[in-house]
């Protein structure tokens, strides 16, 4: 059914959808519900055995997040990324290595047995994430695509059938365990750069893990 658009006056939204925020957690803290209920899907639809490993491609704000769920679970986990500046934020709960271990000429070198992961979420935000994630995942592994990004890429079906690996697509997920996360301080990420609405020009281009603007 159509509604009048978010400026109307009134809307209906379905009780279902309301999320009370407890008074002990913040503003600044609780915008995080959306992204993080994002990561906690994951371990909602794979539910990874702590007693294998897995691997998350990227390090950015959705592998951050991802990593500090993952982190809960108790498994031996390794963050992928490109930048060792970034890669310093993972290190006090997750082991932590550089994109260019893997690579090899125009490819990825081949691994053995022992170096690929049970469970690979590609977090890489671009095409070459998926590729990694097929290149490191074991036999009869799990690839779990949360990547989202514009464009299509070319991936080889066989080595899912001939391998045995599932591929798991996955978008967004519950909010009520990410509050709870949140509330208890289970999770913790980098402050929110604030900005008042005149200083929009420094807040689109923040660098900063999260910006926003406050009002009044």
């Amino acid at each position: 059914m159509s509604r009048d658009g978010c400026f109307a006056e009134y809307m209906t939204l379905a009780n279902h959808l309301i999320h009370p925020i407890p008074k002990e957690l913040a503003p600044e803290r609780a915008i995080f519900t959306e992204p993080l209920a994002a990561a906690i899907e994951i371990v909602k639809q794979v539910r990874p055995d702590p007693s294998l490993n897995a691997a998350v491609i990227g390090d950015g704000r959705l592998a951050y997040m991802i990593s500090q769920v993952l982190s809960l679970t108790g498994i031996d986990f390794t963050v992928i990324g490109k930048h060792e500046d970034k890669l310093k934020m993972f290190e006090p709960f997750a082991k932590t290595t550089l994109l260019s271990d893997y690579e090899e000429g125009d490819g990825y070198r081949s691994l053995t047995a022992d170096e690929c992961f049970e469970y690979v979420v590609d977090a890489a935000g671009n095409a070459s994430g998926i590729e990694l994630a097929m290149n490191i995942v074991r036999k009869m592994g799990t690839i779990v695509l949360k990547s989202t990004y514009a464009g299509r890429t070319s991936v080889d079906m066989s080595l899912f059938a001939v391998n045995e690996i599932s591929l798991i697509g996955s978008r967004c997920g519950p909010f009520e365990p990410a509050i709870k996360l949140l509330s208890e301080g289970k999770v913790s990420f980098p402050p929110v750069e604030l900005y008042d609405l005149s200083e929009y020009g420094k807040a689109f281009e923040s660098k900063a893990f999260k910006a926003g603007f406050c009002f009044g």
